[in-house]
């Protein structure tokens, strides 16, 4: 079958897919094309991570009984003219292979830069695929400092509102064990985006909460409200000096802590401040 190669935009490429690839069956020269599985070199720049085992069975399933119903997209592959590299559809094809096909639909398309091949992996899975919340952001991240779009400008791109971008952006700032969390849905993305605003301990205590105490998320947005209006202690003093400093003082019976903003010092005795201002007139004056 004739390949025909592709420059058009992704948005227009996936409108179209389905109608190529019903034309290409009465059409020897159609845009859609049988290409070897084998020929294909997975997307080195795919932003989906993970897939659901149970949903490719079941996509598998479907090809072994129905086929490919829409063609994959991919570009020839600058570093080996015998391959391709796929640009989308890689639930497709890891399906179609677990199904035992020798070979698959797909749609060449012309991508000149390799730059863009990730962009259009990028547009392509936000908007066809089941992406992870926190995929998803990570998606927006990269589009956003690699190729320089401003919220407004993805929103529009994406089809998705700003305030959407922004809130999903947010989940960057999870702790780890949040995130991990939220992948495993013990934690909803709207809890998400109000505990990513704190810091990481923060985090950890209201994630708790939520699970343990199955909080709404307005109820969430209440305990962090109220545990920025009271006030933190926070934990040791990090700074090498200061530490050394805790070191000095605990020696001579002072304990010292830090709390918002200032620092507290309990003395055990009327001695422990005398070596109290002889510490400080010793290594300060």
């Amino acid at each position: 079958m004739a390949k025909k190669h592709l420059g058009r935009g992704l948005n227009d490429l996936l409108g179209e897919t389905e109608k190529a690839y019903t034309d290409a069956l009465n059409d020897q020269t159609g845009m859609v094309c049988e290409l070897e599985i084998d020929s294909i070199v997975p997307n080195p720049m795919q932003p989906r991570k993970t897939f659901d085992p149970q949903a490719l069975q079941e996509l598998s399933d479907s090809i072994r009984e129905y086929g490919i119903l829409q063609p994959i997209l991919v570009c020839e592959n600058n570093a080996d003219s015998d391959s391709y590299v796929l640009v989308s559809g890689e639930r497709r094809l890891r399906a179609a292979k677990l199904a035992g096909q020798s070979s698959i639909k797909a749609i060449i398309i012309d991508v000149a830069v390799w730059d863009e091949l990730r962009e259009l992996a990028l547009i392509e899975n936000i908007q066809r695929e089941d992406l992870n919340p926190l995929e998803l952001a990570q998606c927006y991240k990269e589009l956003i400092d690699k190729y320089h779009f401003t919220h407004d400008q993805l929103a529009q791109k994406v089809a998705k509102s700003r305030a959407q971008i922004t809130n999903t952006l947010r989940l960057l700032n999870l702790e780890e064990s949040v995130a991990e969390a939220v992948l495993e849905n013990k934690i909803s993305q709207g809890h998400a985006k109000s505990i990513a605003s704190l810091a990481p301990q923060a985090q950890q205590k209201i994630a708790k909460r939520v699970m343990n105490e199955h909080l709404s998320v307005r109820e969430t947005e209440d305990s962090i409200r109220k545990l920025r209006q009271a006030p933190h202690e926070k934990e040791w003093i990090d700074s090498k000096e200061l530490k050394l400093i805790t070191q000095k003082l605990g020696e001579k019976g002072i304990a010292l802590k830090a709390t918002k903003n200032c620092l507290q010092f309990r003395f055990e005795n009327k001695q422990s401040v005398t070596n109290f201002l002889s510490f400080v007139r010793e290594r300060f004056f």
